[in-house]
Parts: C-alpha cells; sequence; structure tokens
C-alpha cells in the first residue's frame, strides 16, 4: 500500500550539546515535553569519556547523556534514535528503552 506523503510537514530541531548531560537531558526534556516532536535523534555520547583530571587524562566512566534521554524517551513515550557510540547492550533491553533504536549493533553482535 503507498503512502501519500504530500501534506505531510517535517521540522527538525538542531541542539548541539556537545555531550555536557545537563545541556543534553535539558534540551530532550524540552524538545519531549515543550515541543511535543515525535522522534529524538541522539545524542550520540558513549558511557565513557577521556576527560582531564588533576593534569592527567583519564578515561571518566559515568551514566552517559545517552542513557539519561533514553530514560527520559521512556516516560514521555517518544522515539530516542541513538546513533554515533551508542554500543552498549542495555538499549537493547525492550523491557527498559521500549521507545530507544539504535543505528548501531550492540557490544554483543
Amino acid at each position: 500500500m503507498d503512502t501519500d506523503l504530500t501534506l505531510t510537514l517535517f521540522r527538525f530541531f538542531v541542539n548541539y550539546t556537545e555531550c555536557d548531560k545537563s545541556l543534553a537531558v535539558g534540551v530532550a526534556a524540552e524538545f519531549m515535553k515543550n515541543r511535543d516532536v515525535d522522534v529524538v535523534i541522539g545524542p550520540p555520547c558513549p558511557q565513557c569519556q577521556w576527560s582531564e583530571v588533576y593534569n592527567a587524562i583519564r578515561l571518566i566512566c559515568a551514566v552517559s547523556a545517552a542513557e539519561i534521554v533514553a530514560h527520559l524517551s521512556t516516560f514521555y513515550k517518544k522515539t530516542m534514535l541513538g546513533w554515533g557510540f551508542l554500543t552498549d547492550s542495555m538499549y537493547d533491553n525492550l523491557g527498559q528503552f521500549p521507545y530507544t533504536t539504535k543505528v548501531v549493533p550492540n557490544s554483543l553482535a
């Protein structure tokens, strides 16, 4: 069955959060709650990031911006399309993240 999309309006809102958790969560909440978007693409932030701590470069692992936004997508029932470095298999848990999907295979693939 063909679908006629001639009267369909697509609007894109873009905001670069630079993998800052506070910004990513704030923007995601704004998009999901106030702008009532259908899909959020990103953030592409990995769980572990290199960071300079006390003049030394270290790998810091904590809850990622993507994981927090995935929880928001479940709360607001909005699809989150994860891309980039989201390879963690936790995003495949449909019980925990029923509205999250990825474009990259998980770490178990």
